[in-house]
């Protein structure tokens, strides 16, 4: 499933098998898909939450790395703007799990959350700090391969 289509650049087989497991749940429930898009709703909020975050730690700890010279840059409104918007992810990811009927979703986030850091505790961190995984620290990006 790893193929990736010479012409198109894309992972033909990949994208096949995604679109018939989710034709699957959803012939087999309406309820199941509802369940996984709130799921992945709160997972991607969620994201912004945490980069948000780590975003603000590295600023107060002073070791958020400078804009490149001509790419934009929010300059002194990077803290405040970036608190804005961590605000506002938190209150939208308590808006979608608070309520009473979305409890099994935030269930479900929390399981999910939790097996992704028993992930990277067990396996990629240590394949991150050995240099097998993650981008190549101090490799130069030309040009043509920072646009695409």
């Amino acid at each position: 499933f790893a193929y990736i289509h010479p012409r198109t650049e894309t992972p033909i087989f990949a994208t096949l098998l995604v679109g018939v497991i989710a034709m699957v749940f959803n012939f087999l429930s309406g309820a199941l898909i509802n369940t996984i898009a709130s799921l992945v709703n709160v997972t991607y909020y969620g994201t912004y939450v945490l980069t948000m975050l780590a975003a603000l730690i590295a600023l107060k700890r002073n070791t958020m790395p400078a804009s490149r010279p001509g790419y934009f840059s929010l300059g002194r409104w990077f803290g405040p703007l970036s608190a804005i918007g961590l605000c506002w992810a938190v209150l939208v990811v308590l808006d979608m799990t608070l309520p009473q009927v979305n409890h099994q979703v935030a269930l479900y986030t929390a399981v999910a959350e939790a097996l992704g850091v028993v992930w990277y505790l067990m396996y990629l961190r240590r394949r991150l700090i050995s240099g097998e995984a993650g981008p190549k620290l101090g490799a130069k990006v030309s040009a043509d391969e920072s646009n695409s």
